[in-house]
């Protein structure tokens, strides 16, 4: 129980029905993607173990369902964000300075573009295994379920034409 105060102050409130409640939701919620993502990955011809391997999986993806430039984008302007959140989180920033106005501007442009990226990424998928832009809406809203249904339903992989 100090454990989870310490590392997590706000929990220190909550009484451990709710803490393991959660967490087992959470459990369930990260195992459900686990094996949806293995099956669409063994669908994609690619070794199930491979989607566990957090940058490789997304290169993976970008790469049988996407453009390969947006790797190197997801790269870059994911560097950046984290460089100016750590930037923020570690105090050096001065709030009345202009490079940190600079910098904020900067941060919420690589968000921005992260989120298209993602979409972009997402939408790739749903026409490899041949669905459409609400399919992709899905993908992004509640992956739990749509790659559930990308990976143990009938859905087939086909590669799409791409850069």
């Amino acid at each position: 129980m100090k454990l989870i105060e310490t590392l997590f102050p706000e929990l220190a409130e909550q009484s451990w029905l709710t803490i393991i409640v959660s967490l087992s939701i959470a459990a369930v919620g990260y195992l459900l993607l686990a094996i949806a993502s293995w099956k669409m990955f063994t669908k994609m011809g690619e070794k199930g173990w491979k989607a566990f391997i957090p940058v490789y999986n997304l290169y993976i993806l970008i790469i049988r369902c996407s453009k390969k430039k947006y790797f190197g984008e997801f790269i870059a302007f994911g560097l950046i964000y984290f460089a100016i959140e750590m930037y923020n989180v570690l105090g050096t920033a001065d709030t009345e300075n202009w490079a940190y106005v600079l910098a904020l501007i900067v941060q919420i442009i690589s968000c921005i573009y992260l989120i298209v990226l993602e979409v972009k990424l997402w939408h790739g998928v749903s026409k490899s295994f041949g669905h459409g832009a609400g399919f992709t809406l899905g993908l992004i809203l509640i992956p739990f379920i749509f790659q559930l249904i990308l990976g143990l339903g009938s859905s087939e992989f086909t590669p799409v034409e791409r850069d």
